[in-house]
């Protein structure tokens, strides 16, 4: 009869289980590595999306800093068409535009460029939508008939040929 050896067999065993341990280990181990891995990677994602918010915030600062100065500019050149700049204002008051014996005292250039921004102004206020449309004129004659004395209409009047004729 054939004998069974047990020594071989608790041998063989014992090999086996090691065998199952150590696949087990490296299993666990795997896991703690890709663990590891992705903690870090997760990481990593979190702090470049904290770097992005801190662009994106001082983007949207620089923005609406953009957007206050263009306020301010516009507001500059809505205030400097309406009023003048400053120092067209103290050219104006230095040289104002008067009439002596039926002439206008600055010189013809000055006269035509003062006399178009009077218009544009004027066609501004009156709602004229053009250099030609009536309700420029029509304001500008209304407020002089309206502001001025007698004396300076019939001074200014009498002494243009234009309306004379």
């Amino acid at each position: 009869m054939p004998t069974f050896n047990i020594g071989d067999f608790a041998k063989e065993k014992k090999r086996l289980l090691q065998q199952i341990v150590m696949k087990n280990r490296g299993i666990k181990g795997l896991e703690d590595e890709l663990w590891k891995n992705k903690t870090k990677e997760l990481s990593r994602m979190k702090v470049k999306c904290q770097r992005l918010d801190e662009k994106v915030e001082k983007i949207v600062k620089e923005v609406e800093g953009l957007q206050e100065v263009k306020d301010e500019l516009d507001q500059e050149a809505k205030g400097s068409s309406e009023h003048g700049s400053n120092s067209t204002e103290k050219s104006r008051w230095r040289i104002p535009t008067y009439s002596q014996d039926g002439k206008i005292s600055v010189s013809a250039a000055l006269a035509r460029k003062r006399r178009k921004a009077t218009f544009e102004a004027a066609r501004k206020i009156h709602g004229g939508k053009d250099e030609l449309s009536a309700p420029g004129p029509i304001g500008l004659i209304d407020t002089a008939l309206a502001k001025c004395s007698k004396d300076i209409l019939v001074n200014s009047m009498s002494s243009s040929t234009k309306f004379l004729n």
